[in-house]
């Protein structure tokens, strides 16, 4: 319990750090329209992240667009079956109008932490997008539906590793998630 504390504190502080307006941009990232993310998406692969602690079967839907934000509803399937859902807010930053900003409504998260990302590869055609933030560790593939053809799959995330955003052992610390 006491690990797990110290893992959230961690996140808040890091999460705090990237609301900070001079916080740097990762070389190509996409402008994002909220349309394009509307829908129901899967994750394929992540980095290690406690919103996902013991998750599989993760997914989120984004809905109901008004100006620059949208509702968002993360949910996955924990080991012993029962099912874990926080919903929010996902809205562009105000001077980085490319960098998405999560605000969590209930419970724990709404108090500790906030979440951002840009939106690192994506091909809206193919149904499928990379996320993440370099500065806040996390980085997701997400695709339309709970399989991702493993060539593709494969390069995109050799896309990311060889942009060099999240270190040497990217490939190796990425979370492929059971559906």
């Amino acid at each position: 319990m006491v690990l797990r504390v110290v893992w959230w504190v961690m996140i808040c502080a890091v999460s705090l750090a990237g609301c900070d307006e001079n916080i740097r941009e990762p070389e190509g990232v996409l402008a994002v329209e909220l349309e394009q993310l509307e829908g129901v998406w899967f994750d394929i692969a992540h980095l290690e992240h406690p919103l996902q602690e013991d998750c599989r079967k993760t997914r989120s839907l984004y809905n109901e667009i008004k100006g620059n934000s949208m509702s968002f509803i993360f949910e996955c399937q924990h080991p012993d079956d029962l099912w874990y859902r926080t919903t929010g807010k996902v809205s562009r930053h105000g001077k980085k109008p490319d960098l998405l900003m999560f605000d969590f409504d209930e419970g724990f998260f709404e108090q500790f932490l906030s979440m951002s990302y840009w939106i690192l590869a994506a091909d809206w055609e193919a149904e499928w997008m990379a996320a993440g933030n370099p500065a806040e560790g996390g980085v997701w593939l997400f695709s339309r539906g709970v399989e991702l053809d493993t060539t593709l799959r494969e390069s995109i995330l050799e896309d990311i590793d060889e942009r060099g955003l999240y270190g040497k052992r990217f490939l190796r610390n990425l979370r492929y998630t059971e559906h």
